[in-house]
């Protein structure tokens, strides 16, 4: 299993959030992974 805070697994949630093109896509996606991983959205896709 990755670890929630790994850079491998950031970089995965980062490419799929500029694969996805609807901004709802986009939004779901990182409020999900938010509530994983406590970070802050803009962390996420940085």
């Amino acid at each position: 299993m990755m670890d929630i805070y790994s850079k491998k697994y950031r970089k995965e949630i980062r490419s799929e959030y500029l694969r996805n093109k609807s901004k709802k896509e986009k939004g779901k996606l990182l409020d999900e992974t938010d509530k994983q991983t406590g970070l802050n959205r803009k962390c996420l896709i940085k």
